[in-house]
């Protein structure tokens, strides 16, 4: 492995092994595709609708880290969040839980919920599926993931901790 063993995957590798249950290409590297800073967001992919922003922004608790709409089989449609309050960071795991039941329901597209260590050192949770920009299961699926993680995160997590 190398040098880099111990480094987090990024965001786009978390999401490409937690789809394909397979490593990633090394050379897999995340925002390289074209993105813009939305309001807190440092980096959302630039296809992402605005009305679908501000829902993801409205969710009380946690901080999005990386998103992408799934330009092609590689660059696999996710977004990643850590919790707002590390003090969360102990019940990621029931969080992915609730996630999980959620999504559960056996309706194409599929939301895949994973929990790895993110490049903060701090347990982050990856929602990620194998739908295409701008096919007609892209936006359901994205619609699934905001609505998902509205529920889960107003079952949760208390009110204005990433206020």
């Amino acid at each position: 492995m190398g040098k880099n063993k111990d480094r987090a995957l990024n965001g786009l590798q978390a999401a490409y092994r937690l789809v394909y249950g397979a490593e990633p290409p090394p050379d897999l590297k995340g925002r390289i595709t074209p993105g813009k800073k939305w309001r807190h967001l440092n980096h959302v992919d630039e296809s992402l609708p605005e009305s679908w922003l501000s829902f993801m922004n409205d969710i009380h608790g946690i901080e999005i880290v990386s998103t992408e709409t799934g330009k092609s089989k590689e660059r696999i449609a996710h977004l990643i969040f850590y919790f707002s309050d590390k003090t969360n960071d102990g019940f990621i795991n029931l969080f992915r839980s609730h996630l999980e039941n959620i999504f559960k329901i056996p309706t194409d597209p599929i939301v895949r919920v994973g929990v790895d260590i993110g490049n903060r050192r701090r347990p982050r949770i990856v929602l990620a599926g194998a739908v295409r920009e701008n096919t007609a299961e892209w936006s359901v699926w994205w619609w699934k993931v905001i609505m998902g993680l509205f529920i889960a995160a107003s079952d949760l997590l208390k009110e204005g901790q990433n206020d």
